[in-house]
């Protein structure tokens, strides 16, 4: 690896608790290839959360599916809420591995995708880079480097803030509509004989 691409690294240690709670979290899965997504993915937000913490931002892993009983038993997810931009995908990537795979449970409704390679006693993670898109097989090489990282965040605060702007001045994007629109009475009236039939 080359000193600049090391340069843009973050490694983490893992916690004692954080070992736990993967651990907990393993231990409610029924099938051995499921507990071990399910640890593996664990410890990658909780090396994301740390990062992220470090840099500033506010996370919030009890809003995010990661951290939901019920969407990791079902779907492979590994998000992390960042309070004020949305979710961030936080993917493991094995000591050996040349690439991160995203699920396509989690190619959308993300702000990003973060790479994360956990070494082989799984004892620290080092974030690796990030991708503003998924692909199902994302190269580590295509990954931008980490220290561009937080100037994307601040770019998607800005562009949100545009819509909002936009939207307070009365210009729409299609697939948005205005306050009145939505909350007209003749749409209330319907949705109330709808359900009272």
């Amino acid at each position: 690896m080359s000193k600049s691409i090391e340069a843009n690294l973050f490694t983490v240690p893992l916690s004692i608790d954080v070992r736990s709670l993967a651990q907990e979290y393993r231990r409610q899965q029924i099938s051995t290839t499921k507990a071990k997504e399910v640890y593996l993915n664990t410890l990658a937000v909780s090396v994301v959360d740390v990062y992220l913490n470090c840099m500033g931002f506010e996370t919030d892993k009890n809003h995010s599916d990661s951290h939901n009983s019920l969407a990791i038993k079902f779907m492979n997810v590994a998000d992390l809420k960042v309070k004020g931009f949305g979710k961030l995908e936080c993917r493991p990537v094995l000591p050996d591995s040349q690439i991160c795979e995203i699920p396509p449970e989690v190619s959308s409704d993300r702000i990003g995708y973060v790479a994360v390679r956990l070494d082989r006693e799984l004892r620290q993670g080092t974030l690796l880079g990030f991708s503003p898109v998924a692909s199902p097989v994302l190269p580590l090489s295509q990954l931008q480097p980490l220290s561009k990282f937080p100037a994307y965040l601040a770019s998607l605060r800005s562009k949100v803030i545009n819509k909002l702007e936009n939207w307070f001045a009365g210009v729409f994007e299609t697939s948005w509509q205005k306050v009145e629109t939505t909350l007209s009475p003749n749409r209330y009236q319907l949705a109330v004989v709808r359900n009272s039939t």
